[in-house]
This record gives structure tokens, C-alpha cells and sequence, in this order.
């Protein structure tokens, strides 16, 4: 039969302490799921609710601001002392580089393929932007390689009252 030892670094507690200590952790970890499980649940109500009733910010010509889509109350609340006047979905562009339309773009300029990319051929979109500070490109050329997506949105309390002056 073996032997092991084991080693104590620190002071002794009594097991107990840490029992104690062990449960209280796993109790709020526990509470932290269930309540982060809560939280998304009303995170994705919101969101539709602000999609579908919220508003637009325009300006004078009636073009969008921020493309944000906001919801206002018609009386704040206070949460945790705190006024909160709506809710926000705050938008986020995606756009991506067309990799097919820059091969193309490039065919018809007659560039050879290492101006633009390299050996395994990978296209060096840093060329293109290169290309139109060099005028080789216009931008309306440049523009129309980058493909926007679907924006995304993120949901944000509104912690300020909107006064008719910024309408």
C-alpha cells in the first residue's frame, strides 16, 4: 500500500466554512443562470415591442439620424432611483467587402492579380482602398464592392428625457 500525503497551504479551516462557502457559490451561480435565462427571455419582448411601435429619429429633411429605433414612455420610471424614459435599439451597420465584384472590377482594369492579392490569392482589400487614393479607382467604384448586410440592433434604456428642441 501506498502512501500520499497532502499539503495545507495557509491557515486551517474548519470544513464546515467552507461547505458553507461552497453552497452560497453555487446557490448564486444557480440564481445568475436562471436570471440571465429571465433576463433574455425579456430582452427579446422588448426588442420586437421597440421594433414594431417604436419611431425613427429624422432630421429637418427627413432623413434618418442614427437609423436607431427608439420607444419613449409616456411618463419615466425609476428603476433602482434611476429615470428611465424608453427604451433604444441601437443600430450597428454590417457591411462586407464583395470579394466576386473585386475580382471582377480588377479583370476589367487589367491588374495583374499581384496588385491585389497574393500567392494561395487572397484578396488584399487594403489594395483597393490603395487603388482609390492613387485616383485608380473612383469611389463610386470602390463603393460598390462593399455589400451591406442586415444591421443589428441592441437594446439600451433611454436615461435621458428627449426635450422637443432635439426632436
Amino acid at each position: 500500500m501506498t502512501e500520499t500525503s497532502t499539503r495545507t497551504t495557509g491557515r486551517r479551516r474548519r470544513p464546515g466554512q467552507f461547505s458553507q462557502w461552497m453552497l452560497t457559490y453555487l446557490f448564486h451561480r444557480k440564481l445568475e443562470k436562471e436570471e440571465s435565462t429571465a433576463k433574455d427571455a425579456v430582452k427579446g419582448s422588448l426588442k420586437s415591442y421597440v421594433q414594431e411601435h417604436g419611431e425613427v429619429r429624422l432630421d429637418a429633411d427627413g432623413n434618418e439620424i442614427t437609423g436607431n429605433i427608439e420607444y419613449h414612455l409616456p411618463k419615466p420610471v425609476d428603476a433602482g432611483g434611476k429615470l428611465y424614459y424608453g427604451m433604444e435599439l441601437r443600430k450597428s451597420a454590417s457591411i462586407t467587402f464583395d470579394h466576386e465584384a473585386a475580382l471582377k472590377l480588377a479583370d476589367s482594369k487589367n491588374w495583374k492579380k499581384s496588385r491585389y492579392g497574393h500567392t494561395e490569392f487572397v484578396i488584399e482589400q487594403d489594395a483597393f482602398y490603395v487603388a482609390n487614393q492613387k485616383g485608380d479607382l473612383t469611389d463610386d467604384e470602390l463603393d460598390s464592392l462593399l455589400v451591406e448586410g442586415e444591421p443589428q440592433y441592441s437594446l439600451w434604456p433611454i436615461e435621458k428625457e428627449r426635450l422637443d428642441d432635439d426632436a
